[in-house]
């Protein structure tokens, strides 16, 4: 809680309250989970060959749950064939279990309806808002309680759901709480900014209600409240730089809002939402390596998604002066001499 929620909301002009169910919803990669692992019957050293996310996390947990150190087990990301969030780590040591007891490299490919039913889909859930206003759209006071269905297992994505609502507006006043229900379901996963989405949808939409009965621009009314860089988290932490207010500076602006009259009577809807994510967190790094071809080999943690690699490539041949047939990317190994945590958040070029 920041402020005094209750008596902000007596005295604001306007207030807007509402409840939005949320179904669960699931990641659906192209390809499904997959994994082969083999344990070296006189060694105990373990190789994963996996379509994950987090090679480094995947020998991590398979050497915890196998009582192994790290450097007993060498994780190979394959292509992922669609991840978003979904293959973290889930079946890889269990793999291993079933190779080290049968002495034998064991293989696990899930079925598309073995992927819906035994992966980890979103939560489904309840967010219940309130947000109130003065006549000139400063708002004022705003309370948000989420309700998330973590499944078998505790987890869901309620603190950094409540962390982002509570936060994306420089507000005054405002009282957030969660709640993560256990039941007899499926435990819950990541899928693109876990939790954000839903709690957004909410937000956005309870924001626009608010710019309908002020008979205020949208736009207008986001960059008025919206939150810079220093203004207080709603854990009391200082937001570090962000650019929502440039963002929405460059909208006002643009060609698509400036004519949105013209697009709607042409029977085009336009409209905006601003959505949030603490991207850029955890470690990632890279090595380069000079061969005596001449070719520069960029080994890096993390695996190929959402083309970092093109990226990492474009980056070293610059930073060598070098052209791209010179440049050869290693990733997705844990033997290589590069750490990263999961590829996921729209972090891996920014960290690396």
């Amino acid at each position: 809680t920041r402020g005094d929620p209750a008596t902000a909301f007596t005295q604001a002009a306007f207030v807007i309250e509402k409840t939005f169910r949320l179904s669960a919803v699931h990641q659906s990669p192209l390809e499904p989970h997959a994994c082969a692992v083999q344990v070296d019957p006189y060694s105990d050293q373990v190789t994963v060959w996996s379509s994950t996310q987090g090679p480094f996390m995947v020998r991590q947990q398979v050497a915890e749950i196998l009582g192994l150190t790290d450097s007993d087990v060498r994780c190979l990301a394959t292509p992922v064939g669609g991840g978003f969030g979904a293959k973290g780590v889930i079946y890889e040591p269990l793999i291993a279990l079933a190779s080290r007891i049968v002495g034998r490299p064991v293989r696990l490919i899930l079925s598309r309806y073995e992927e819906m039913v035994a992966a980890n889909p979103t939560p489904e859930g309840q967010i219940h808002l309130k947000l109130g206003a003065t006549t000139d759209g400063t708002f004022t006071a705003l309370e948000s309680e989420v309700i998330f269905n973590s499944g078998c297992y505790p987890g869901s994505p309620v603190g950094i759901s409540l962390l982002i609502t509570g936060s994306m507006y420089n507000i005054a006043n405002v009282h957030v709480s969660g709640i993560d229900v256990l039941s007899f379901r499926q435990s819950v996963g990541a899928y693109r900014a876990p939790g954000i989405p839903q709690s957004m949808f909410a937000l956005e939409s309870v924001v626009d209600e608010v710019a309908a009965a002020l008979t205020m621009d949208p736009l207008e009314l986001r960059l008025k409240n919206a939150a810079k860089e220093g203004d207080p988290l709603i854990n009391g932490k200082p937001w570090p730089k962000m650019g929502m207010s440039q963002v929405l500076q460059a909208l006002q602006n643009h060609p698509v809002w400036q004519n949105r009259e013209t697009a709607r009577a042409a029977g085009r809807g336009v409209g905006i939402a601003v959505g949030g994510w603490l991207g850029g967190t955890g470690p990632a790094s890279a090595a380069c390596q000079l061969e005596r071809d001449g070719k520069l080999h960029v080994q890096i943690g993390s695996v190929d998604i959402s083309g970092v690699n093109t990226g990492f490539a474009l980056i070293a041949a610059e930073a060598f002066g070098v052209t791209l047939d010179d440049i050869k990317i290693v990733n997705g190994d844990t033997n290589i001499p590069a750490f990263a945590l999961n590829a996921g958040g729209s972090k891996i070029t920014y960290t690396v």
